[in-house]
């Protein structure tokens, strides 16, 4: 499973990815033999390049003269993911929190073992071994 400081380098493959799917819904698939483009049921001749493993480029058709591509619909697909990704990437990645909770930590532990209250104390006391066992681990 990939990891989100991984994100950025899924993002590519994510985009190659939607774009084989789009052009699965359109009746091509990667060729057999050929993964660089696709074609129809595996073989036929009419193809189109597929786009890098990092999601670039494809999309024109890969032969016999005509000037028939795909780039719209590619690019469209690309801003897609590129929309929905950037929200991700845009994440902090909570190394600011680091100091405050130390500090949180530290001050916890003062006032858990040093400064007890008094009606803490009673609690421990007055209660059943078992409460007693529960509290003083969440109290401590």
């Amino acid at each position: 499973m990939a990891e989100y400081g991984n994100f950025e380098a899924n993002v590519g493959p994510m985009k190659r990815a939607a774009i084989d799917c789009w052009m699965a819904d359109q009746g091509f698939y990667p060729a057999w033999g050929n993964d660089g483009s696709y074609c129809k049921w595996h073989w036929a001749p009419y193809q189109y390049f597929r786009p890098a493993v990092d999601g670039s480029g494809g999309r024109e058709s890969a032969g016999y003269g005509d000037v028939i591509t795909c780039a719209a619909e590619f690019d469209r697909i690309r801003a897609r993911i590129d929309g929905i990704a950037s929200t991700w990437l845009d994440l902090p990645d909570g190394s600011l929190c680091d100091a405050p909770q130390q500090d949180a930590n530290a001050t916890a532990a003062i006032l858990g073992t040093r400064n007890r209250p008094r009606a803490t104390r009673r609690l421990l006391r007055g209660a059943g071994k078992a409460k007693a066992d529960h509290a003083s681990r969440w109290l401590a």
